[in-house]
């Protein structure tokens, strides 16, 4: 299950009462109103349903995904579906004395390929931990604060 996210609540930092105000509207404004509900296409039982229902249920703290993201979000979960297969059948040539090398090398490069494909979707939807870092701070911001304003003070 994953860590919730830090709310103003919670919070140790001692923020100003402008910085808590500002916090707390970015909180209300950052949650979206309906979880997106899975593609038709996605049977119950089937794998990309299950990579669906997961990511569902361990984003549900951050309130980042709604139904906008449904369609990125289905084929988020059909490339984690296409990995796996890709990655058992690259196990499935290794094994084999007799596969060509060129076979090993081209299913290695599409693995490559797609694993990049996948994390850059990741990231898009707010699905690894530097992206809801910066959908955080970027959410807290205010749109005339220079983030490099304290770098030269």
């Amino acid at each position: 299950m994953p860590t919730p996210p830090k709310t103003t609540a919670n919070m140790a930092k001692h923020l100003t009462q402008e910085e808590l105000e500002a916090r707390a509207q970015a909180e209300a404004d950052f949650l979206p109103t309906r979880t997106p509900a899975p593609p038709k296409g996605f049977t119950v039982k089937s794998a990309e349903r299950r990579i669906w229902d997961r990511i569902i249920q361990d984003m549900e703290g951050y309130k980042i995904l709604d139904r906008l993201d449904t369609d990125v979000l289905e084929i988020y979960c059909r490339q984690l579906v296409r990995l796996k297969t890709l990655r058992s059948m690259f196990a499935s040539l290794l094994e084999n004395d007799n596969t060509p090398r060129k076979a090993v090398l081209s299913t290695s490069a599409e693995i490559k390929g797609l694993e990049s494909t996948i994390l850059s979707y990741a990231t898009k939807l707010g699905l690894t931990p530097e992206s809801r870092a910066r959908l955080a701070l970027n959410a807290v911001q205010s749109p005339d604060e220079d983030p490099d304003g304290d770098m030269f003070a």
